[in-house]
């Protein structure tokens, strides 16, 4: 079977985790309290993952399933056929399942009690105009704790990506076994299998 379908989920890995760190950064903005976004990411990163994990499934089996039938272009009907009707897609989707895993925050008590005081400067900056020989204090404090949230959800997604390009590996190893033992089981010569290593 030619494998075109691993390097196109590669890219497509990149730009779903490049969307879900721009749809996460939201989270980051100055418009959402440091408090409030270290209740939000743990909560919402997870699900977000786990959801583009799924689009990607199902994006690597459209692409298995493109490969599978230029693999098959001179074999019988009847044998095309009988491909669709093994149900790959059915077969990977009920046996290969993804659990992100938890977002940990940092929680030192220096990035605690910088969080705690961002907010507060957030709050008092909604009332007052802060002195010019005040600004730079005032930037370092609601800074701080919001560069520590990145430098997390930074990590976190990192690794997600990581750990989904590592599970789609594994979803396209499992399609292309099962491939391979459909063949063997139809009688399918090589020759009829365009592509296969």
């Amino acid at each position: 079977m030619n494998r075109c379908a691993a390097a196109r989920i590669a890219s497509d890995i990149k730009k779903e985790f490049a969307d879900l760190r721009a749809d996460l950064g939201y989270h980051l903005g100055p418009e959402v309290t440091v408090s409030h976004a270290r209740r939000l990411l743990p909560e919402h990163a997870p699900k977000m993952v786990l959801a583009r994990a799924r689009l990607l499934r199902d994006t690597l089996l459209n692409y298995l399933m493109e490969d599978a039938m230029a693999a098959l272009e001179k074999a019988p009907t009847k044998v095309k056929n009988a491909f669709y009707d093994s149900e790959p897609r059915k077969h990977i989707t009920s046996t290969f399942s993804f659990a992100p895993s938890e977002l940990r925050l940092s929680s030192d008590l220096c990035t605690l009690a910088a969080g705690v005081a961002a907010d507060a400067v957030t709050s008092i900056k909604k009332r007052l105009v802060a002195s010019s020989s005040c600004s730079g204090v005032v930037a370092g404090i609601t800074e701080y704790p919001r560069k520590r949230l990145k430098e997390d959800l930074d990590d976190y997604l990192a690794r997600s990506e990581q750990a989904v390009s590592e599970w789609l590996a594994e979803v396209e190893k499992a399609f292309v076994a099962h491939f391979e033992r459909f063949c063997r089981e139809q009688g399918v010569p090589d020759y009829e299998r365009a592509g296969s290593p």
